[in-house]
């Protein structure tokens, strides 16, 4: 398992997702020296909304840019969020 700072996180998003989708890789993602929260690929988690989702996304061309402008916003918009559950 691979750790990363959330400000590393926020600066090298696209090529820590990419190790995160192309090899499978799990990531603790660090804040204040604190694990704060794990970034996984979806074919790692066992609920049944997560594998009817990678069913459906294997089929279909997935737009990187889009999944990854989505995620940055994601960060953005829930930073204070991340910040308070890793006190």
């Amino acid at each position: 398992m691979l750790t990363v700072g959330f400000s590393e996180l926020r600066a090298n998003l696209t090529s820590v997702t990419n190790q995160v989708i192309q090899e499978g890789e799990e990531i603790t993602v660090f804040k204040r020296n604190q694990p704060a929260f794990k970034i996984v690929p979806l074919g790692l988690d066992s609920t049944s909304e997560n594998k009817e989702a990678v069913a459906e996304t294997s089929s279909e061309t997935i737009d990187q840019e889009k999944i990854l402008g989505a995620a940055t916003s994601f960060i953005d918009r829930y930073e204070s969020v991340f910040e308070r559950l890793s006190q």
